[in-house]
C-alpha cells in the first residue's frame, strides 16, 4: 500500500449519533454468520456498550474525500 492509499480514509471516534450504523449493519445479509439480526432493543444497548467504552476502542471508518461513513471498527484486547 502506497503513502497515498492510507490517507484515503481516516477514522472518527464512536458517537452517540451512531446508532444508524449498527442499524445499517443488522440487515440478515451482514448477520448470517453472525447468529442472525439483533432486535432494536439489543442494537440500543450495543450502541451504549460502545459508547461506554473507553477512548480509541470503536469508531467509524470514513472516507477522507467527501466525508461519507462506510464502516465501522473496533479494538478490543
Amino acid at each position: 500500500m502506497g503513502d497515498t492509499d492510507a490517507n484515503r480514509v481516516r477514522l472518527e471516534p464512536w458517537g452517540e449519533d451512531d446508532l444508524w450504523l449498527l442499524r445499517l449493519h443488522n440487515s440478515p445479509e451482514m448477520t448470517a454468520h453472525l447468529s442472525g439480526p439483533e432486535s432494536e432493543d439489543q442494537l440500543a444497548a450495543r450502541h451504549r456498550r460502545y459508547l461506554a467504552l473507553e477512548s480509541g476502542r470503536m469508531y467509524r471508518v470514513v472516507l477522507a474525500d467527501g466525508g461519507e461513513t462506510v464502516g465501522a471498527i473496533g479494538f478490543w484486547e
